[in-house]
């Protein structure tokens, strides 16, 4: 998660994004509208506030390559899947580390 506000994902209609979680809810919320005004013929805004905010080259690539709602957010749909997982495994390694460090401590 991004702590710098100057950083964040200032979105049509107020709404702040830090994370993939954040971009993810929010496109299974956002108007067409909206979506309109962030991806058109001229700009993504999604994709590059990927690439050049949260520095995921890959996923801002894919992005790049979508210009509907439903095909972006089937996109960040499939790697908030993955960002769960390895946050997942990282909080399990975390924990693992904990336990042998009290119990060898």
């Amino acid at each position: 998660m991004i702590e710098n506000p100057a950083h964040y994902f200032y979105a049509k209609g107020g709404r702040v994004l830090r994370d993939i979680e954040d971009l993810f809810t929010y496109l299974k919320d956002i108007s067409l509208e909206d979506f309109s005004f962030h991806v058109n013929g001229e700009k993504n805004d999604f994709a590059n506030w990927v690439h050049d905010i949260l520095k995921d080259k890959s996923f801002a690539s894919a992005l790049k390559k979508v210009n509907t709602k439903d095909a972006m957010l089937e996109v960040a749909r499939n790697k908030f899947k993955a960002y769960m997982k390895m946050k997942s495994k990282r909080t399990k390694k975390n924990l693992i580390s904990q336990i042998m460090e009290a119990y060898h401590g």
